[in-house]
């Protein structure tokens, strides 16, 4: 199995259009992970049900409380990004990310060559590369999180 480069950039907003513009430019050939899509995400009870992760999306721009995690695997085999993610945090903001294989984001040229382009695309107030870390749940522990992971100098 592959190690990989995740990275992330952190963004002020929920918009449901900037989280399709990066899922169609970065997966436009995406599988969702899961087949469930309730609030709260892992509650043993569940406040709201959602037929499909687009409605969640759109609830989920205007409930700025609840945090949420959305996967997609890539369909495409010939792509380098094989997963991407939508995590919404606890505290109104958005942290877009996705993984390619690779063990070192300070040399691997593909991941330093995404991560410019989403940094294009999204203008996010943070962003940083790890290898196969989740991101934390809201703003402060995201910007702390990158304190101490590489930032790329673009």
């Amino acid at each position: 199995m592959p190690q990989y480069i995740d990275q992330y950039h952190l963004v002020y907003s929920r918009r449901y259009n900037t989280a399709i513009v990066f899922l169609d430019r970065f997966m436009p050939n995406r599988e969702q992970e899961s087949d469930a899509f309730s609030l709260p995400q892992y509650a043993d009870v569940a406040e709201r049900e959602f037929s499909n992760e687009h409605e969640l999306m759109k609830a989920l721009e205007t409930d700025t409380a609840s945090d949420y995690c959305l996967y997609w695997r890539n369909s495409d085999p010939e792509s380098p990004i094989h997963h991407t993610m939508v995590l919404y945090t606890t505290d109104g903001a958005t942290i877009f990310g996705f993984s390619t294989p690779g063990s070192d984001p300070e040399t691997d040229a593909d991941a330093l060559l995404y991560y410019n382009e989403c940094k294009k695309l999204l203008n996010p107030a943070m962003g940083c590369m790890t290898v196969e870390e989740r991101a934390p749940d809201s703003v402060s522990e995201f910007i702390d999180f990158c304190n101490n992971r590489f930032v790329p100098e673009l």
